[in-house]
């Protein structure tokens, strides 16, 4: 009896080292700034789990349905600094179909953005497990 007693107490731990390993290894990343260019550098360096803080600014993306703003395929949070304090706005100003973010992920979070004279944020997997947080 304590023989399997002690070899579950340490695969007990083993498994708990595994779960720690694998959650502390997510990263923040901050963008140089708010442009699309900066952004979509920061998001392409992310791995599953990270953050990436997208600061303070007022910058023009250009998107559409088909190459958005900046695409989200992997379940990462992009965070801007707050609402009313990263602002994204329609490079075109035509205001017509202008997608800055498309999320394919469904674990993906988007938050603390405006994003101003904008269709829409385009979720391409929708689920209850993306959080969307946004001012229009």
């Amino acid at each position: 009896m304590l023989r399997i007693t002690t070899r579950l107490h340490g695969l007990i731990s083993l498994f708990s080292c595994a779960i720690l390993v694998s959650t502390t290894d997510a990263a923040t990343i901050t963008a140089n700034s708010c442009s699309q260019s900066a952004v979509r550098a920061a998001v392409a360096q992310a791995s599953e789990g990270d953050t990436v803080l997208v600061p303070a600014g007022d910058c023009a993306w250009k998107g559409g349905s088909n190459e958005p703003g900046v695409l989200v395929d992997k379940a990462i949070t992009l965070a801007g600094a707050g609402i009313d304090e990263t602002i994204i706005s329609d490079s075109t100003r035509s205001g017509s179909l202008e997608v800055p973010v498309i999320v394919s992920s469904p674990n993906a979070r988007v938050t603390g953005f405006t994003f101003q004279g904008l269709s829409l944020i385009h979720i391409s997997e929708p689920t209850r497990r993306t959080p969307i947080s946004y001012a229009l």
